[in-house]
């Protein structure tokens, strides 16, 4: 019998794809490939790639941000004593105790420990890294950096904060008055997976399914280590999946095949515009009977996110969390919505997992009798966060809790938007919870097993809203915050709340990383606020910036504008005549490329292919792996975003083959080439087409609309008075302010400081 197993092992291990190989008492593991030769993924050379210990994790957070104080009191290296083929696996053991399974049949992988170690409260597990050149990317969604290599990321998710770099004046100033400035690697959307790309034989992802706080430390030149808190050790320690591509793009793509299929967006989200707007039903309406006839804008949708009230915070206007129609704000909303929607003009409003404890709220009156909101361990009663909303606090739905998922699910979800003709809407918010023992959830974990996968929870009852009603392909949201698993719970991501600025660190540049990482996370459809979300004094929209945001959107799937969190003070699209008509032939272009999205979409979901794409995902080489100023929008298009100000030339890459500058076709160049230079005054974005591609007599009537509207072609970087559509009470508020100086103060900072990130970003 021993014979017969050991024959049955050597043949296991002549048909796994993953062997062992000892030299002086040192292991690697590796992966087999006969098409592109062996991948090394654990190398003992480089120190131990297995090691456990313990330590001093403290989280603490106030209103969304986090601040994380670890000391690790002890690490211990565990060394391989042994490696077998066992039960369909390459079994890697250190010692008795522990040992990783690589399977051989299929992606998984598994850390076992057979007595559980209740002393041990993290662990570490070591993968070899490839060349200088090498490139890992994903994470979830990264603001400041497409490529992680030589940065160290934390795996929780929590506000992005306001300006996210400490060398430039808006963090300094969010900083100071409130705690909320950010890191750069502070995200919405972490996701503990990664893609590892560098040469024919280094592509690969990792996909970690683990809850708890995690980090990626990818500093070091000959390992990329990766560290798993635990606060309740089982036999099973961590399990991840591995999986192997020729290049950068296969990889991407069967990680995203991995989740499985992400639906198509319907046709009316990915054509015309969904404008956000808010003040009341005339308001609304009147600035969409408006838009369309001096700004001739075709408008597919208006997002209106005070439906439920508003509220007046000290960060701004704000949404008041009561997800129910507030007739007073708009009164005969259940007749307009048919109204419209006959017109083809869609309405969505706005939802998050909280509400207000509000007295009069029926909903959070019912929950709180109930028992559906997650708990405070050390009271036992309802958890109350401070959420900014004085003199209210903000409960949470306990979605461990089947009874009230189903609850809210049914009555916010199903009956107060799909029912009363809601056709979308922002699913905001998840990731507030506290990372704490002390938050009780109703099937008996804490916020540390919540915190992290709580906002793709939230994301799935979404989704289950418009599985159970049918709407799904008809209606869809928008998710902020993720985790883990989006792709098969989420319609579509956006990129969260961006700076009206050009600020690398926090502003319209990160939308492009921001895409990118998601892409290689395995979600390929996302979209941002055009003009941006985050003002405060001195810091206010202008016209300029929302028109580069809004030329920037025409090539992502959505088009849809947001009028920020102080509307009356910043400038927005319906301010003057020029402004409506120049966003006007925007949505128009964004139109003419419908086709080729709706195709582009259909590649996301049957072959796992992001519709932004890197310059990576064409051409593998060495000055492309960090780019994240310019992109593919599918295949057949380049775009390169005016992403700073007062700009009227472009440079960007062009890739190989042969590409026109879609404002006009006789403009052609081959690359490859480097620091291309074209003319990107406003209104003409640095995008070209693959000359031969399927689409390229949809690309060729872009040119039609070359012509900017007439006296429209000088836009100032000034802030335009905009009181046409103020409601009372709010006409004269910016006269409160002197905004000139330090307005031109901060633009010069931030220039000054987004010309040095491109001189030596990796420094910051």
């Amino acid at each position: 019998m021993k014979l017969f197993g050991l024959l049955i092992a050597l043949a296991l291990g002549q048909d796994c794809p993953f062997y062992a190989e000892e030299e002086s008492g040192s292991f690697k593991i590796w992966r087999r490939n006969t098409e592109i030769g062996p991948t090394l993924l654990f190398d003992e050379a480089s120190g131990a790639i297995l090691s456990t210990g313990s330590g001093n994790l403290e989280i603490k957070d106030f209103r969304g941000q986090f601040w994380e104080s670890d000391f690790t009191t002890q690490k211990n290296a565990l060394a391989i004593s042994s490696t077998e083929y066992k039960r369909n696996s390459l079994q890697i053991n250190f010692g008795e105790n522990i040992h990783l399974s690589l399977n051989c049949l299929d992606t998984t992988a598994q850390l076992v420990q057979l007595a559980v170690d209740a002393g041990m409260d993290r662990f570490w597990l070591r993968f070899a890294a490839g060349s200088a050149e090498e490139g890992v990317y994903g994470g979830g969604e990264q603001f400041s950096y497409f490529n992680l290599r030589g940065k160290s990321f934390q795996m929780l998710t929590r506000e992005q904060g306001v300006g996210r770099n400490a060398s430039e004046l808006v963090s300094f100033v969010s900083e100071r008055c409130c705690r909320t400035g950010g890191e750069y690697h502070h995200t919405y959307w972490p996701q503990p997976t990664c893609v590892i790309s560098g040469g024919a034989s280094r592509n690969f992802y990792i996909n970690f399914w683990h809850d708890e706080y995690s980090v990626f430390d990818l500093t070091q030149p000959q390992f990329h280590e990766f560290e798993f808190h635990v606060s309740n050790p089982a036999q099973e320690l961590l399990r991840f999946e591995l999986d192997f591509g020729k290049d950068y793009a296969e990889t991407v793509s069967k990680l995203s095949l991995s989740y499985g299929k992400q639906n198509k967006l319907p046709n009316w989200v990915t054509t015309g515009a969904i404008v956000g707007l808010q003040g009341g039903t005339d308001r609304v309406l009147e600035i969409i009977e408006d838009s369309q006839k001096v700004g001739d804008i075709d408008i597919h949708g208006v997002w209106i996110q005070d439906w439920s009230g508003q509220i007046f915070t000290d960060f701004g206007d704000r949404v008041f969390w009561n997800w129910q129609w507030n007739e007073t704000q708009y009164p005969n909303l259940d007749t307009v919505l048919p109204e419209m929607a006959e017109k083809g003009v869609y309405f969505l409003n706005y939802l998050n997992p909280h509400l207000l404890n509000s007295p009069t709220s029926e909903l959070y009156l019912y929950g709180e009798e109930h028992g559906y909101f997650v708990k405070n361990k050390t009271t036992g009663q309802t958890l109350e966060q401070v959420f900014g909303f004085e003199p209210f606090l903000v409960v949470t739905v306990d979605l461990s809790n089947p009874e009230a998922a189903e609850w809210f699910k049914n009555e916010v979800i199903i009956k107060n938007t799909i029912e009363f003709g809601f056709k979308g809407w922002m699913a905001d918010f998840g990731e507030y919870l506290p990372y704490s023992d002390d938050v009780m959830f109703f099937d008996g974990t804490s916020g540390k097993d919540w915190h992290n996968k709580y906002s793709e929870k939230w994301a799935n009852l979404n989704m289950q809203a418009l599985v159970e009603t049918g709407t799904l392909g008809d209606c869809f949201f928008f998710s902020r915050a993720g985790w883990n698993g989006m792709r098969a719970s989420s319609t579509v991501a956006w990129a969260g709340d961006q700076n009206v600025d050009f600020s690398y660190g926090d502003g319209l540049f990160t939308t492009i990383p921001a895409a990118l990482s998601l892409g290689a996370s395995g979600f390929g459809i996302t979209h941002f606020d055009i003009g941006g979300y985050t003002g405060m004094p001195p810091l206010i929209r202008t016209e300029e910036l929302f028109l580069r945001s809004a030329e920037a959107a025409v090539f992502t799937p959505i088009m849809r504008t947001h009028e920020g969190n102080r509307p009356y003070e910043g400038f927005q699209y319906y301010c003057n005549i020029c402004s409506k008509k120049l966003l006007g032939r925007l949505v128009k272009v964004h139109n003419v490329l419908e086709k080729y999205i709706d195709f582009l979409m259909g590649e996301n979901a049957d072959e796992g292919k992001p519709i932004q794409r890197p310059m990576i995902w064409l051409e593998d080489k060495e000055e492309l792996r960090s780019v994240d100023t310019q992109y593919y929008f599918g295949d057949d298009i380049v775009i390169a975003p005016v992403l700073r100000p007062r700009m009227e030339k472009h440079t960007l890459y062009i890739p190989e083959g042969t590409w026109a500058w879609v404002w006009n076709s006789n403009v052609q160049v081959t690359g490859p080439v480097s620091n291309f230079e074209i003319e990107s005054p406003i209104g003409y974005p640095a995008a070209f087409y693959r000359l031969g591609s399927a689409f390229q007599d949809d690309f060729e009537t872009i040119q039609n609309f070359y012509d900017l509207p007439v006296g429209c072609k000088n836009i100032k970087n000034i802030i335009p008075n905009c009181n046409d559509y103020l409601p009372e009470g709010k006409k004269n508020r910016r006269a409160e302010f002197s905004y000139d100086k330090v307005k031109q103060e901060l633009i010069d900072d931030l220039t000054y400081e987004f010309e040095n990130h491109f001189k030596s970003k990796n420094e910051l």
